[in-house]
């Protein structure tokens, strides 16, 4: 999970979901198909960066308003599983 003004962002099961820290309320929730899976959330400046389980990362926008996906590439082969948390080196 990652929190970013005042908004938590992180997978519930196979959803991704937005939630206002002060009060509970969930703001969106998104099942995606393929699936994150037990995918992993990194916040990198105003964006999500999504491993899912079977190796496609995808990057959404990280607003309580709506769910924005804006792109998504096959990272790894799509037979292979990963857990493996992304990381950012640099920069954002």
């Amino acid at each position: 999970m990652v929190v970013r003004g005042g908004y938590a962002f992180g997978l519930n099961g196979d959803r991704l979901q937005c939630v206002d820290v002060a009060t509970g309320e969930r703001m969106w929730r998104k099942r995606r198909r393929p699936s994150f899976g037990f995918g992993q959330v990194l916040l990198a400046g105003e964006h999500l960066i999504v491993s899912t389980e079977a190796g496609e990362i995808v990057q959404i926008l990280a607003s309580p308003e709506k769910y924005e996906e804006l792109g998504s590439l096959q990272a790894l082969a799509e037979d292979e599983v990963c857990w493996n948390n992304p990381v950012i080196v640099g920069d954002v």
